[in-house]
């Protein structure tokens, strides 16, 4: 059994490796808890894992000696990382920071674009520049609606000690209507539970059930999961992924979306069949390229903050490219737009990424699916 650590511990791992840390006196912003190794396993595996502390702290010391970032920001990045609340998306982007410092690609952190640059209605601050092109990208959380579902199964586990809760079904639902369907109906959920050991939600297509603890269940808990999962289905369900931010895509500049993601958070990154999650983000790309370039929706449906007369096929052809970074292996994947407004060739790719350190890197251009 290992050791169990505390937020201050985590703070002062920063502390010790990174000085300036010190002086930000984050312990008068967080208040101090141990880590339960149970209900907050992703910031528990976390805390045990030196090398990604560590390539952290080289990303932040290199940018903040080089003054291309300040301590006010360090200090709003580990409010984040050290938050149960916030920890998943800020670690993602933390560690697509990461991959891109290793990859030798030059680029500044957190940068300011004014709204007539952008679909949004006012300026805002995107998560970074590459330097070389001037090519805007974002961060985003990729795959959070499986580490969603997995907060909710344990936060029901937590009223049924001694039993297990398994939910079998889709998979590949909408962080909003899991927001919806789930976490805001948990009382009711829990009430139909403690009388009949099941229930399905039909907004999510989800059957939760209570089992006994035992080894045949959870043997048959770990088959049904490995089958559930389906690439093609989990594209169709996710296709409006990439355009929920759309304010953000530059309109006179090339823009990548940055889809940054652990294959410890997410069943859809199948590590005994890498061919089952190239396929996955490849149609899942495909979808967004392709489909939705024709799509007549209004694109406020999705991001509230664009214009009312936009369509979904208005907006798509501003990202120029979608990256999908898995942050534990290196892993990446990179499609562009054939449809882009702002394109990106291939060749200018393998110009910005000059780093050696990681060898999985694959870029697709949809050079023989435009017909």
């Amino acid at each position: 059994m290992r050791e169990k650590h505390s937020i201050y511990f985590l703070i002062a791992e920063f502390e010790n490796s990174f000085k300036i840390i010190k002086s930000l006196n984050l312990r008068d912003k967080i208040k101090n808890y141990i880590i339960d190794e149970e209900f907050d396993r992703e910031l528990d595996n976390f805390c045990n894992n030196k090398n990604h502390i560590q390539r952290i702290i080289r990303f932040m010391k290199y940018y903040y000696r080089k003054k291309i970032i300040n301590e006010k920001r360090i200090k709003s990045w580990l409010l984040n990382l050290f938050s149960a609340n916030n920890f998943y998306g800020q670690y993602c982007e933390l560690m697509a920071y990461v991959w891109m410092f290793e990859m030798e690609i030059k680029f500044t952190p957190q940068v300011m674009v004014n709204s007539n640059e952008l679909l949004n209605k006012e300026n805002i601050e995107l998560d970074g520049c590459i330097v070389k092109k001037e090519i805007y990208f974002d961060i985003k959380a990729f795959g959070i609606q499986f580490y969603a579902r997995e907060i909710f199964r344990r936060k029901l586990q937590e009223h049924f000690k001694g039993k297990i809760i398994y939910i079998e079904g889709l998979r590949d639902s909408s962080y909003k209507d899991i927001s919806k369907y789930a976490f805001d109906a948990m009382k009711e959920i829990v009430t139909c539970l403690e009388k009949n050991q099941s229930y399905y939600i039909e907004g999510l297509r989800w059957n939760i059930k209570i089992l006994d603890i035992g080894k045949y269940n959870i043997n048959l808990i770990k088959k049904r999961q490995q089958k559930e999962f389906n690439p093609y289905r989990f594209a169709r369900e996710n296709k409006f992924f990439c355009i929920r931010k759309a304010s953000q895509f530059t309109i006179n500049k090339p823009f990548i979306l940055i889809c940054s993601f652990s294959d410890s958070f997410n069943n859809f990154y199948d590590k005994g069949n890498l061919k089952n999650t190239n396929t996955a983000l490849r149609s899942l790309a495909r979808r967004t390229f392709m489909e939705l370039n024709k799509c007549n929706k209004k694109a406020i449906r999705f991001d509230g903050r664009l214009e009312q007369n936009l369509l979904i096929k208005d907006v798509v052809k501003y990202i120029s490219a979608v990256m999908f970074i898995n942050f534990n292996s290196g892993m990446s994947r990179i499609f562009l737009n054939p449809y882009g407004q702002n394109k990106i060739k291939k060749s200018e790719i393998f110009e910005i990424i000059r780093g050696k350190i990681w060898s999985d890197c694959e870029v697709d251009d949809f050079e023989y699916d435009i017909y």
